[in-house]
């Protein structure tokens, strides 16, 4: 089960610095596409440092159901021939924040300039009643955990 909030970002300065303040980060370049996008379902493959995962997303908003598995290369490029939409490509810098796995999506290509936030809970009324600290609000425009505008699979 996958418990998150998304904000938007007003740009990637944050990671300048949370970097000054001693964060560190785990990079990644990401590229993905969907296959399956529903309201309530999506299917999405991804590409990271080599590897390719599936991941089906079942719900919407704060909690949702999520199953992934490793994928073999040729799997995936078959997939890449049914996707739906654009080929989605960003740069993830994963970190934790009060124990809370974090990840900050910096968009390339044609969503350049479109930086967000995201934060995981363990449970739904911690995520309920989170507010982000003093120090991130500067940086931030928007929650948009339930804007589907900003969802991926929309993008």
């Amino acid at each position: 089960m996958e418990i998150e909030r998304k904000f938007l970002l007003k740009n990637s300065q944050i990671l300048d610095f949370l970097k000054e303040a001693g964060v560190s980060f785990k990079h990644l370049e990401i590229s993905q596409f969907y296959t399956k996008i529903t309201q309530n379902e999506e299917i999405r493959f991804r590409s990271e440092e080599g590897k390719f995962i599936k991941t089906i997303k079942v719900g919407k908003d704060l909690i949702r159901e999520e199953n992934e598995e490793f994928c073999e290369k040729a799997e995936f490029k078959k997939a890449l021939k049914n996707r739906i939409g654009r080929i989605i490509t960003k740069d993830r810098y994963i970190f934790r924040l009060n124990n809370n796995p974090c990840n900050i999506d910096v968009f390339k290509d044609s969503l350049n300039g479109l930086c967000t936030f995201e934060i995981e809970f363990s449970d739904e009324n911690e995520a309920i009643y989170f507010k982000l600290p003093p120090f991130l609000e500067q940086f931030c425009k928007a929650d948009v955990t339930c804007d589907k505008r900003y969802k991926n699979k929309f993008l």
